[in-house]
């Protein structure tokens, strides 16, 4: 009896492997769709960031939209927003917590503060 249960509990732990080895291969088999998707997930999670609002992220239907109005920062362009951040303003760039900002090793310039979310 007892082997009919490790033989089960075994096969459902080697399944959860499939689920997400289907889901990468599903993701490789239509890089667009799945970037897409990605695209999609973090427009809806940061539109109402105050940065998020500044972009219209809620009026973002695609890749396109997204080229268009937010184009490629530097950290410089992005410091007044990390100015906000450092100084304790909720939901700036992220509506995540910032857990710490953490100052880089400066190698490329000045040092800069980088924030570190959970997800991060």
């Amino acid at each position: 009896m007892s082997n009919i249960f490790a033989r089960g509990v075994q096969s459902s732990w080697v399944a959860s492997f499939n689920r997400a080895s289907n889901r990468f291969i599903q993701g490789v088999l239509a890089p667009e769709r799945t970037q897409l998707r990605l695209l999609r997930t973090l427009l809806v999670r940061n539109c109402n960031t105050a940065f998020g609002r500044d972009a219209g992220f809620r009026t973002i239907a695609g890749f396109q939209q997204w080229q268009d109005r937010v184009p490629i920062s530097t950290w410089h362009d992005l410091r007044p927003w990390l100015d906000r951040v450092e100084q304790g303003e909720s939901s700036v760039l992220t509506r995540e917590p910032v857990l710490f900002m953490e100052r880089s090793a400066g190698t490329a310039g000045e040092p800069k503060l980088v924030p570190y979310t959970r997800s991060l």
